[in-house]
């Protein structure tokens, strides 16, 4: 039985033979960067929600916006930071993935706050809300 080329030329397969699909890893590698592209802008969304929305809470005439995070329950306020850090981390293996010298201090010194913040919310410390 003689190998015959595939349409896209790439592979001489022959008929009949089981193939490996590279279209995980393709798609992988497309979710990997976009994981790397998006989860900053995400990380920095957060971020100026929560310092714009805190600045909005001392003034009296502000309406309470429930979508904001700042206005929700602390459990669910943890949840949302716990899942901030993890997109950091996120980031972070994305990196990895992609190449970069995976180093941990700075994996650690990125991800880290966000834990921090989010367990001093369900402690109700003081310094985790400016409202």
């Amino acid at each position: 039985m003689q190998a015959k080329p595939s349409s896209h030329g790439r592979h001489q397969v022959a008929a009949g033979a089981d193939c490996i699909d590279d279209r995980p890893d393709n798609r992988s590698s497309t979710l990997t960067g976009l994981l790397v592209f998006v989860a900053p802008l995400v990380l920095l969304g957060a971020i100026a929600l929560e310092i714009a929305a805190g600045e909005g809470a001392a003034d009296p005439t502000s309406s309470g916006r429930s979508w904001v995070p700042l206005t929700w329950p602390a459990p669910l306020r943890s949840i949302y930071w716990l899942g901030i850090g993890a997109m950091a981390f996120g980031h972070r293996i994305g990196l990895a993935r992609l190449g970069s010298t995976p180093r941990p201090a700075v994996t650690l010194a990125i991800t880290a706050p966000f834990v921090v913040f989010a367990v001093g919310i369900t402690l109700d410390a003081p310094w985790a809300t400016w409202h």
